[in-house]
């Protein structure tokens, strides 16, 4: 943020707030580097809408109101950072289509977008890491371990000589409301070892 007058003002002004370090009770700002030692992530924010494109307002006091795309800011005008940041990786399996989520925005694109209620998901047991969708609705055995395999090379436990991976079909995962991003629950799971 930057510090002028006004917005000195209002974050001064907010309920709480009794005091900041520096002189004269103005907040001094962090530097580059106290940001980053505090582990703070930046994130880029991308919108992938052009004008003219119909939205729905999904939260706030508009919510469900459709609305036109009327302008955008030139750095926004990009549906390409859109699709590079949130479709997951895609590879084939013989016939079948496999989608690997790479971070939970295209973990959640998976679950929400992708997967119709049939379609298998993966993912490994107790330790973090990508979901894995096959989009099959009877796969072989060796279709199944192949995506395990997969679950497993793209998780935290893809080291380790042994990692369990669940899977279970899309019509049995359900995402709570309010969830972070790529966070789902799940019944009906079978699990297999792999090595």
């Amino acid at each position: 943020m930057i510090m002028t007058d006004e917005s000195w003002h209002l974050v001064r002004n907010v309920r709480g707030a009794t005091g900041f370090v520096g002189a004269s009770n103005k907040a001094i700002p962090l530097t580059e580097q106290e940001i980053y030692d505090l582990g703070v992530e930046r994130h880029e924010v991308v919108v992938g809408f052009e004008v003219g494109d119909t939205v729905k307002v999904v939260d706030g006091p508009l919510d469900g109101f459709l609305g036109t795309v009327e302008e955008l800011e030139p750095e926004n005008h990009s549906k390409g950072k859109l699709k590079k940041a949130v479709e997951p990786e895609m590879l084939t399996l013989g016939e079948y289509k496999v989608y690997i989520g790479k971070n939970n925005r295209q973990n959640d694109y998976i679950v929400s977008k992708l997967a119709k209620d049939e379609d298998y998901w993966f993912h490994t047991k107790d330790c973090a890491g990508s979901h894995v969708l096959l989009k099959c609705s009877n796969p072989s055995d060796e279709l199944i371990l192949e995506c395990a395999k997969l679950a497993k090379r793209y998780s935290s436990g893809s080291e380790t000589s042994k990692v369990g991976v669940i899977y279970t079909k899309r019509k049995y995962l359900k995402k709570p409301p309010a969830a972070n991003p790529g966070y789902v629950t799940y019944r009906n799971e079978k699990e297999i070892v792999v090595k």
